[in-house]
């Protein structure tokens, strides 16, 4: 074999040079070919060649902004771009709106784009505040301006540039994925910025007439106020009538897909997002009770404390007693909180940093909370000589999923929140830490992740009591497969009950609405629920003097339930034929007397006109320029994609855009509509 390999040694050398020529330029050809391929033209705007290459950097464009460029809204968290353009033609739709953006001199260069991100943190992060004010604050306003207050504080600063810095970590990963340089990222972003731009300087220069603005100033300011009697049918539910197990499992599998209270009757079991939990409580309470405060030190503290002190040692020993044992008692619970910081911080070491979380071995496990308890109480106790300073309890909660609700449904640590020096500050509740662990929200800087204990900042309670809380599993929102997967299969009965008291009040809607305009509205609630009858919970009371105006029911300062817009526009409709200045007391009970279906409410609502509010000459000269704004905005916002001159239709003839012959399958793909032409082809 030697000998071969002397003999022939040139010849080899040869070959092998030819062959790794060969595999070095095969990939570059196999490359420009595809390349050529791809530069095909595929389009024309305004004659000039659109190719396949300008709508794959399209696509790709997309696909990191709707990661990159994302919004909080009521329903969830939505892509900005996804607002803009036309599901059905994404990259072209896209392609022109920038096109339309540049020619219009809104799309600046790179920097541009790379400052949006700051924009993005900021609209992020006070969103997110609002989302938390509203749980607490019914008024949307009012949740948005303590969102803002809460953005302008220190800790809501730290986290914008938190956010900020994710933002631009997150934008050199998209970039990679997408086959991108991170400044072509920030050229997308850029185009973003500018078709904002261009969308908001189109709605700035939008007129309405005076007849048309008086119609809206109408429409938003005539009030209806009636008496209202809601016929509830969770008050009408029976709790003995049970489903059978088909009709359960009808009611689950209807319902399974939908979010509680995203539609209709506001039953839904889709799974939310959920996680597992453990925690180490250090209890205030019980602490204090193990500290011992001697005559002496009350003594010293007297002395040394006379101008706070100003009266004789036994009129002062409560109060210095109090004193002395809460300064003794913060002391210890900031050395054992200390102590369990340091234990963790000992187990944790040696895992890798990933940005600001912990990348996790396979041989990693959950930290045991019981020995760091244990480890912690008797440092304590060594380091301060006190042998009765108590373990801290430690609490698992991982043997079920747990959502917003039953997170905040445990004891103590479901009503603590992280706390700031600030006082301005609102503190984050628990609920929403657990839940963005870095496993349900990768986007969102918390420094919390599954199976690692919580310490980088203090949990407390309103007592004083602190935790120490570690996510041992979490799953993502999802449809459950079978009633055994919910968190409360429970409810599912419950609402079969609710749905068919429901349809029975619908049943009997004409019925209850003849009785409540012959008899008064106590006549139909009597009908439902006997007076006799005195075991009823919640039993139907009416509503006195409700306002029905077109923005909100008002209900005093409570907005109630049934406030939709199909209430409001059934009331309006019946209280159109009335006349304003007639005494009301004159008006037959029929023609202002209805029985109206609130579907969200899961009520029949028995309403009586009382009285009309509606627009005055002196009013509409007042609003006249807001009601022009609302008028537009409402213009804009039943078009459908933000205002028909950006529709793709409509950006196809301005910009003379068409598809060359035979290109549609394979621009739109599965999309593309057989019997429908693509704009400005046949």
């Amino acid at each position: 074999m030697l000998k071969f390999l002397r003999k022939y040694n040139t010849i080899i050398m040869v070959i092998g040079g030819v062959l790794l020529m060969i595999a070095f330029l095969l990939p570059q050809a196999i490359q420009q070919i595809g390349s050529r391929v791809g530069d095909k033209a595929v389009a024309t705007l305004d004659g000039r060649e659109i190719k396949g290459s300008d709508l794959g950097l399209a696509e790709r464009e997309i696909a990191v902004l709707q990661q990159l460029a994302r919004i909080p809204t009521a329903n969830g968290v939505q892509p900005l771009i996804d607002r803009m353009i036309d599901q059905d033609y994404k990259a072209e739709h896209w392609l022109l709106m920038t096109e339309a953006a540049e020619r219009a001199g809104f799309v600046g260069d790179a920097e541009h784009g790379r400052g949006f991100l700051d924009e993005l943190a900021q609209t992020q992060i006070v969103l997110y505040f609002q989302a938390l004010m509203v749980q607490q604050v019914a008024n949307p306003a009012l949740a948005m301006a303590l969102a803002q207050q809460q953005f302008e504080s220190e800790e809501g600063q730290r986290q914008y540039r938190e956010q900020r810095t994710s933002l631009l970590r997150l934008r050199s990963e998209y970039a990679s994925k997408a086959r991108m340089l991170p400044e072509d990222v920030d050229r997308a972003l850029a185009k973003l910025r500018g078709v904002q731009r261009m969308q908001a300087e189109y709605i700035g220069s939008l007129r309405m007439s005076s007849v048309e603005a008086q119609r809206v100033a109408s429409y938003y300011t005539d009030t209806v106020v009636a008496d209202v009697l809601p016929l509830s049918a969770d008050a009408l539910a029976d709790p003995l009538l049970n489903p059978t197990d088909e009709q359960l499992e009808e009611h689950f599998q209807q319902y399974k897909t939908l979010r509680p209270g995203e539609e209709g009757l506001g039953f839904g079991y889709r799974l939310p997002d959920r996680v597992k939990v453990q925690w180490i409580a250090l209890d205030r309470q019980a602490i204090a009770d193990a500290v011992q405060i001697d005559v002496l030190s009350i003594a010293k503290a007297h002395q040394a404390n006379r101008t706070r002190y100003t009266g004789e040692l036994a009129d002062e020993r409560t109060r210095i007693e109090s004193d002395l044992r809460n300064a003794r008692v913060t002391a210890l619970l900031n050395l054992a909180e200390q102590t369990i910081q340091a234990e963790i911080g000992r187990l944790v070491r040696p895992l890798a940093p990933d940005g600001e979380y912990k990348a996790l071995t396979a041989e990693w496990a959950t930290p045991d909370l019981f020995a760091i308890a244990d480890t912690a109480a008797e440092a304590v106790r060594t380091k301060e000589e006190m042998p009765s300073f108590p373990t801290p309890r430690v609490v698992r909660r991982d043997a079920q999923w747990l959502d917003a609700r039953k997170l905040s449904e445990l004891e103590g640590i479901g009503r603590a929140s992280i706390r700031t020096t600030d006082t301005r500050q609102p503190a984050m509740p628990m609920i929403a830490l657990a839940l963005s662990v870095k496993e349900l929200e990768p986007e969102v800087s918390r420094g919390i992740q599954v199976g690692v204990p919580f310490t980088q900042s203090r949990l407390e309670d309103f007592l004083g009591n602190r935790y120490i809380l570690t996510v041992t599993d979490a799953a993502e929102e999802g449809v459950p497969e079978s009633l055994g997967e919910l968190i409360d299969p429970q409810v599912v009965r419950d609402d079969w009950r609710i749905a068919q008291a429901y349809a029975f009040l619908l049943a009997q809607q004409a019925s209850l609405e003849s009785l409540a305009v012959e008899s008064g509205l106590d006549a139909a609630a009597d009908a439902l629920f006997p007076p006799e009858i005195t075991d009823v919970e919640d039993r139907p009371t009416i509503q006195r003097g409700v306002e029905f105006g077109i923005s909100q029911i008002r209900n005093g300062n409570a907005r109630p339930l049934y406030d939709t817009e199909a209430v409001r526009d059934a009331v309006r409709a019946k209280a159109e034929s009335l006349n304003p200045i007639a005494p009301m007391g004159d008006v037959p009970t029929t023609d202002r007397t209805l029985a109206v279906p609130a579907e969200e409410a899961r009520s029949l609502l028995m309403v009586r006109v009382i009285g009309l509010s509606p627009l005055t000459v002196e009013s509409f000269r007042q609003i006249r320029d807001q009601a022009i704004q609302r008028g537009v905005q409402d213009d804009i916002r039943e078009s459908e994609v933000l205002a028909t001159p950006f529709a793709f239709k409509e950006l196809s003839k301005t910009l003379n855009y068409e598809l060359r012959e035979g290109m549609t399958k394979r621009v739109r793909g599965d999309r593309a509509k057989a019997d429908e032409p693509a704009p400005n082809e046949g």
